[in-house]
C-alpha cells in the first residue's frame, strides 16, 4: 500500500483538491484508492506527530492505534491524507528564518507510522507575494511581524524545503506544482494524487474554473472539450488558457497586497525570486514538478 499525503502549503488550493476527491471517493474506491474524510483522521493524526516528536519511543503503540483506525478493513493501494498542518501548525511556518524548517522531520515521523508502505508528499508552492498576505488574511490574530518570526520575505525560498524532505526520506515520491497556475493544471493534480491516468474522468476537473470565468463562458468551454477532447495535457492547458486570456474576469485575478514596508518593488523581488524557485525545483532529482 501507498501512503500518499498532500502537505499543502497553507492557503493555497484552501481544501479544494481534497473537496474534489471526496466527490469522486466511491469511483476511486472501485480503483483501490481510498480517501477518508478528514475528519476521521486530521485531529488524532496531528497528535500523534506531535506525540512522535517529544517521544519517538512511543512509535510502537502509536502505529498500532493509527493502522487500527485508519487503514481501511481490505486493504488498498493508495490511502490519500490531506492537511497542511502535517508539515507545520500555522505559526511555525517561518520558525527560524525559513519555510517550514519543521516539515521534514515531521514528515520522517510521519512514514514511520506506516512503515511497510510506500510513501508520496504532494505540494502545491507559490510566490511569497501571494503566500504571506493570504496567510496574515487568514490569521490575523498572529500579526504580521509575530507570524513572519524575524524571516525576511525576500530571501524565503522553496528550495531548501524541498531538499530536506529528499533527505530525511530519499524514497518517498516528492510531487510539487505552482499554485498560481491550478486553474491549468487542477486535472493533472486531481490524476497525479489519485495515481490515475489522464484518460480516467473524475468529477471536479474544472473546479479552480468557476471562479475564474462567466457561467455561460464555462459553460462553453465543457462543451468545446466534450466535442474536441485533447490529445493530452498540454493541448488542455493551451485550451483553458485560451478561454482564460480572453474571458476572466479581472476582479478574480487582481491581489490586494497592503502590508507593512510592502511597495510593488518589493513585490517584484519577491515574484523574481519565486521564477528562480521554480527554475531550480524543475530540475530537481526527485522531484515531479506539475507544470502548464
Amino acid at each position: 500500500m501507498k501512503i500518499v499525503t498532500h502537505i499543502g502549503a497553507h492557503e493555497t488550493d484552501r481544501g479544494r483538491l481534497l473537496n474534489c476527491l471526496l466527490r469522486n471517493a466511491g469511483m476511486l474506491r472501485e480503483r483501490g484508492v481510498e480517501v477518508p474524510r478528514p475528519s476521521v483522521y486530521r485531529r488524532y493524526l496531528l497528535g500523534v506527530l506531535s506525540a512522535m516528536t517529544e517521544a519517538p519511543e512511543a512509535d510502537a503503540h502509536l502505529r498500532r492505534e493509527m493502522q487500527d483506525l485508519f487503514l481501511p478493513e481490505g486493504g488498498c493501494a493508495r490511502l490519500i491524507l490531506a492537511n497542511s498542518s502535517f508539515a507545520c501548525r500555522p505559526k511555525d511556518i517561518f520558525r527560524g528564518g525559513r519555510l517550514y524548517g519543521a516539515a521534514a522531520a515531521r514528515m520522517r515521523n510521519f512514514a514511520r507510522v506506516f512503515p511497510d508502505c510506500a510513501f508520496e508528499i504532494h505540494l502545491g508552492v507559490s510566490s511569497m507575494a501571494h503566500f504571506i498576505p493570504a496567510l496574515v488574511t487568514t490569521y490575523p490574530h498572529f500579526g504580521y511581524g509575530e507570524f513572519l518570526n524575524g524571516a525576511d520575505p525576500a530571501r524565503l525560498s522553496w528550495v531548501p524545503l524541498l531538499r530536506d524532505l529528499r533527505a530525511a526520506l530519499p524514497e518517498a515520491g516528492l510531487t510539487v506544482w505552482c499554485d498560481e497556475e491550478t486553474p491549468l493544471i487542477w486535472s493533472d493534480l486531481m490524476h497525479a494524487i489519485t495515481g490515475l491516468g489522464p484518460d480516467v474522468p473524475m468529477e471536479g476537473e474544472l473546479e479552480m474554473l468557476q471562479e475564474l470565468l462567466p457561467e455561460e463562458v464555462l459553460a462553453r468551454l465543457v462543451r468545446f472539450l466534450a466535442a474536441h477532447p485533447p490529445k493530452d495535457p498540454a493541448r488542455r492547458h493551451r485550451i483553458i488558457e485560451a478561454y482564460l486570456s480572453r474571458a476572466a474576469l479581472d476582479e478574480k485575478l487582481e491581489l490586494e497586497v497592503e502590508l507593512p514596508g510592502w511597495d510593488d518593488r518589493l513585490i517584484d523581488v519577491l515574484h523574481g525570486a519565486y521564477a528562480r524557485d521554480l527554475d531550480t525545483i524543475a530540475v530537481m532529482p526527485g522531484v515531479r514538478f506539475i507544470s502548464a
